[in-house]
């Protein structure tokens, strides 16, 4: 039986959580196809540009473009990659790759706005070259481009692989809360022992929910939160700056407070470590083990949430993101105002019958 080679392309420093859905694939296929070698490339230099505005990423100069010049008998492309530049950064390489006979997967796939622009520079550029294999990871998605592939699925992110990939390691640190807030400012947290209203402010600014029989509070700086939505990926550089970023707080209740941050390119150290027991690294399995063990996750990072809930442990998203649409394809529409947990037991069905599409495919 011949080897059947995938590549991956994949990019950590700007967002260690494309680590996850990245190794969660490759995961998927190996036991999916027994004669596959997987392998992890290097995406497109058009995504090392942290601050490029929504129409204007492109591949930039003297680039080696060097996904244009790989053979391999499929390339897997994951994760958030139908956005407007889609066609920008891909056509040339998928043109390139077309004629050499490389056939192309789209697999734990989802968009960016989910406006009908995006679908439609989307669509545009796959009914020219149609992906073999169509793997969603929400159902918008899966309803917007199923009728363009061969074989399609309405499937889920592949980072809900990682429990399988990595089982976490003991540590000495006490009970614990993280908190990963790298688009948006670190809250202030409180815990009250006796009941309050709950509810959401109609600016966001403050949250009010129960959990574990406790009385919480999250509440943003009102000045910062409203820079942030107007600067967007720039605030934390910004603020950083001026170490008005993040909050003094090195416990909460009976918790320690542990801060991740899942954007380590650009490297800021003032950003990064803006506050006590602060981790930034480039490597993945350190930010599974702290998710893993982790009492609550409060995070405006989708996949920082999903990780943590799918080693069972419960997340809270602040955001207002499209691509949330990946929790709540497993059940987890409540995550954005109040902490939440998945049903393990359908997380594991939904990935057994992923595996299961994945076998069926003549490879």
């Amino acid at each position: 039986m011949s080897i059947k080679t995938f590549i991956i392309p994949t990019g950590w420093s700007p967002n260690i959580g494309n680590a996850f859905f990245a190794l969660g694939i490759k995961y998927m296929i190996e036991q999916a196809v027994p004669n596959a070698q997987v392998i992890l490339f290097s995406d497109q230099a058009a995504y090392l540009n942290m601050f490029p505005g929504r129409n204007y990423r492109s591949e930039p100069r003297n680039s080696l473009r060097y996904l244009d010049h790989i053979r391999p008998d499929y390339i897997v492309l994951s994760g958030s990659v139908l956005t407007k530049q889609f066609p920008k950064i891909w056509k040339t390489t998928l043109e390139v790759l077309h004629k050499s006979g490389v056939t192309v997967l789209l697999i734990s796939v989802g968009g960016y706005d989910y406006d009908q622009e995006e679908i439609s520079r989307c669509r545009k550029l796959l009914e020219k070259y149609p992906p073999y294999v169509f793997i969603s990871r929400d159902r918008e998605t899966y309803r917007n481009f199923r009728d363009l592939a061969s074989y399609s699925y309405d499937g889920i992110d592949g980072a809900c692989f990682i429990p399988e990939i990595f089982k976490p390691i003991k540590t000495d640190l006490s009970p614990y809360i993280v908190l990963n807030f790298d688009k948006t400012p670190e809250p202030w947290i409180y815990i009250y022992d006796k009941p309050l209203h709950v509810h959401v402010s109609s600016k966001n600014l403050s949250y009010r929910f129960e959990f574990k029989n406790e009385y919480w509070e999250v509440q943003f700086p009102r000045i910062r939160l409203i820079a942030s939505r107007i600067l967007g990926k720039r605030t934390g550089f910004a603020l950083g700056l001026l170490g008005l970023y993040g909050t003094s707080q090195e416990r909460v209740g009976r918790y320690i407070v542990i801060r991740t941050d899942h954007q380590l390119n650009p490297v800021m150290i003032r950003r990064i470590f803006r506050g006590p027991n602060a981790y930034a690294g480039d490597i993945p399995y350190t930010y599974c083990n702290i998710y893993a063990q982790s009492e609550l996750t409060l995070t405006d990072r989708v996949h920082a949430a999903l990780v943590t809930m799918t080693y069972g442990k419960p997340a809270m998203l602040f955001s207002n993101t499209r691509r949330a649409l990946v929790i709540e394809r497993l059940g987890g529409e409540s995550v954005t105002w109040k902490p939440t947990y998945l049903d393990l037991e359908v997380l594991k069905k939904e990935k057994g019958s992923m595996i299961e599409f994945l076998k069926s495919i003549p490879w």
